[in-house]
């Protein structure tokens, strides 16, 4: 080209010139189309995205809800079948300890099973327990009453604690 113009053919350069600003302008919008297009792909895909995370957002709100709920359900399960019967156990037992402490107690009382489960066998021990306690405080009592030796303590004493009126000497 630059021989021809050289030679003294302008023609050829402007030409040359004229296709080259054409193919200029058309580079340039095939660059807008590109970029629309690209701003356009990219807004979607930034669209697609903002959906993806307010639908995991709320997917997670929602697992978080349906374990408070369970959890919840499962905490009054556990109460109403472990806690609530131990505390009732414990404060019948409380009771009892109680009134033998203050001379008043009734070896014949036991605690209500209502259950089978570990508290249940609990309180099923625990009976077990007074029942042989009252067992054994009956047989001082007997022998109390028939004048044998109890060792260091009194008969007349074990008698008013766990015996009948009729028993006492």
């Amino acid at each position: 080209m630059i021989a021809a113009a050289l030679d003294g053919r302008n023609e050829a350069v402007i030409s040359f010139a004229g296709r080259s600003s054409l193919l200029y302008k058309q580079v340039e919008e095939q660059e807008d189309i590109f970029g629309e297009m690209l701003k356009t792909v990219t807004d979607n895909a930034v669209s697609v995205s903002v959906k993806n995370v307010r639908y995991c957002q709320m997917y997670n709100m929602v697992m978080i809800i349906i374990y408070v709920v369970v959890s919840v359900v499962a905490v009054m399960i556990v109460n109403h079948t472990v806690a609530r019967p131990a505390r009732k156990a414990s404060a019948q037992l409380g009771s009892i300890i109680e009134k033998i402490d203050n001379n008043e107690g009734d070896l014949t009382e036991r605690i209500e099973v209502k259950t089978q489960d570990e508290v249940g066998r609990l309180v099923q021990g625990i009976n077990a327990f007074i029942e042989k306690l009252e067992s054994i405080m009956k047989t001082i009592c007997i022998l109390g009453s028939t004048g044998v030796k109890t060792g260091t303590i009194s008969s007349t004493m074990v008698c008013i604690a766990f015996c009948d009126n009729s028993t006492i000497l």
